[in-house]
């Protein structure tokens, strides 16, 4: 994989406006946009979007009236991690977020003295997932693929009662 920069783009300025504003409106809509190019010339931008779980909204409301709190950890650009994290529902998100600062994040909640669980969806997220109090890896077929990692941070509520209620994975 190659990175383009605009700068190396053998278009006329209208042409990289029309394209900057096309990336603009899929990250806006929680999408990821993937730029299509030959030698240099600009073809089109392709609109990739993750699909958020029906009812995973009503789920984190649930969640936030037990008092669980909801973090959305991406490595998403900010503007399409905020739509996704809107849409889902989530209390929170941190953007463009590696491997090592998902760790970070647990790492700083549990020293907090809260409990962590995390939802991954990806090889990335094993690091994470390991030091979290409950982790869960989610599969593309489940419906949630691509939310990244899910940290729950919570005080005070079995782990069991909180995957099997809360979430409704019974």
């Amino acid at each position: 994989m190659r990175r383009f920069t605009a700068g190396q783009a053998q278009q006329p300025v209208a042409e990289l406006a029309a394209f900057a504003a096309a990336v603009e409106r899929i990250s806006r809509a929680g999408g990821t946009p993937l730029g299509l190019c030959d030698g240099g010339r600009l073809l089109g931008v392709i609109h990739l979007k993750d699909v958020v779980k029906q009812g995973i909204k009503e789920r984190f409301a649930e969640l936030r009236r037990m008092g669980i709190r909801t973090v959305m950890v991406t490595g998403d650009n900010p503007v399409t991690a905020a739509a996704i994290a809107s849409e889902a529902g989530a209390d929170d998100f941190i953007a463009e977020a590696t491997p090592q600062d998902k760790l970070a994040y647990i790492r700083a909640e549990q020293r907090q003295g809260r409990l962590v669980a995390m939802c991954g969806d990806g090889t990335n997220d094993a690091p994470a997932l390991a030091q979290s109090d409950a982790g869960s890896v989610l599969a593309r077929n489940l419906g949630i693929y691509g939310l990244g990692g899910i940290l729950v941070p919570f005080v005070g509520i079995k782990l069991i009662d909180l995957a099997v209620t809360a979430l409704g994975l019974a």
